[in-house]
């Protein structure tokens, strides 16, 4: 990977983070200062792209999950309101 794409990949990590809840940013802002220590812009890049897939599939399961429990609830409402 070349320097420029990397860079560029950075930036495009740091537009991403900012739809995360804070404390996923919290956790790879204090990563991206681990490793940017260690100047391996590469290695950075790829930890950062792959933590940033695992807290996406964890936010669309916990939403998945939030659907579901909501219309599990809407649905007793309903039947105690009926009886």
């Amino acid at each position: 990977m070349t320097k420029e794409l990397q860079a560029r990949k950075l930036v495009e990590l740091t537009v991403e983070l900012s739809v995360l809840p804070a404390s996923y940013r919290a956790d790879l802002r204090r990563m991206l200062r681990e490793k940017m220590d260690q100047r391996d812009p590469e290695l950075l890049a790829e930890q950062c792209m792959d933590y940033l897939t695992l807290a996406v599939k964890y936010m669309s399961f916990d939403l998945e999950a939030t659907r579901r429990e909501n219309e599990y609830l809407r649905t007793m409402l309903e039947n105690q309101s009926g009886s």
